[in-house]
């Protein structure tokens, strides 16, 4: 429900390396709470949820997949990113737990064909960070529309398959 970059953008501001926009899309972000958010799912079947953290949102995918006996696939190009993530990433603004967040998933995620830039925003630990929910196929429109009568994002981003409990495979 939000888009992901916290990380890499609060690294680069650190470094007095982030541009005005993406200072405000940082801070924006980072300032809006999961309350609007939460009531749209209220309205809608949830099967599980979790807020996007510190371990990013590959991290809180698999260990949702894990908590549910299941396999996870995301679709990389459907994942929302603050502006000026992707440049953070490019020019080496790489928090540490983003680096650990890497590792802890490694061997549980098929990351082929995905570019690395984006491999690394799957895995920015993020600060209040959205919320990361398994809906029912058929009640994906209800949660747009209550999502969007709120003025919060709700950007599918992968779907529950078959395979390995706890494991993933981004596309």
């Amino acid at each position: 429900t939000k888009p992901i970059g916290t990380g890499v953008l609060a690294t680069a501001l650190k470094r007095e390396a982030l541009s005005a926009e993406a200072t405000a899309a940082l801070v924006e972000t980072m300032a809006a709470t999961n309350a609007l958010a939460a009531e749209a799912c209220r309205e809608v079947e949830v099967h599980a949820l979790t807020d996007v953290t510190g371990y990013g949102l590959l991290g809180h995918a698999l260990e949702m997949a894990t908590g549910s006996g299941v396999a996870v696939e995301i679709d990389a190009a459907m994942v929302p990113l603050l502006p000026g993530a992707v440049e953070a990433v490019v020019a080496g603004a790489i928090p540490g737990g983003l680096t650990a967040n890497r590792a802890w998933v490694a061997d549980r995620v098929s990351l082929a064909g995905v570019d690395e830039t984006l491999q690394a925003l799957l895995c920015d630990p993020q600060t209040s960070g959205g919320l990361l929910a398994a809906i029912a196929p058929g009640a994906m429109a209800a949660f747009g529309r209550a999502c969007a009568v709120r003025g919060v994002l709700a950007a599918p981003v992968g779907r529950v398959t078959g395979g390995p409990a706890g494991t993933a495979k981004v596309t």
